[in-house]
């Protein structure tokens, strides 16, 4: 999946940029003074591979720092998806763990 920023007059190569979605890069595909395009690696749901959440990008560059207008950008959503769950049924008083897969859930953190 491709994104596409459009900005102020670009005098950087590039190599100095650098595109982040909450944690995640986004590798620059195409620039341009005006627009930088890039691609973000895709799950197996095809979907970029963040948790469900709006975020606003960070344009990094290398040589400068993080671009002052890039609160002024459209955020990028990413709504969660449930693909499935289990068990399918359970008895009335509940009680039951269930387990749900799907895509956008946060990732399990290490312990």
């Amino acid at each position: 999946m491709n994104l596409t920023l459009n900005t102020t007059v670009l005098t950087f190569d590039a190599n100095d940029i650098a595109i982040f979605i909450g944690e995640d890069t986004c590798d620059v595909v195409n620039f341009t003074p005006t627009e930088i395009e890039c691609a973000f690696p895709l799950n197996q749901f095809g979907t970029m591979d963040f948790p469900a959440g709006s975020y606003a990008p960070k344009v990094l560059i290398r040589t400068f720092g993080y671009l002052p207008n890039a609160d002024s950008m459209s955020n990028v959503t990413k709504t969660l998806q449930v693909s499935d769950f289990e068990p399918k049924t359970s008895s009335p008083e509940g009680g039951n763990q269930i387990v749900v897969t799907g895509d956008g859930f946060p990732k399990p953190s290490a312990k």
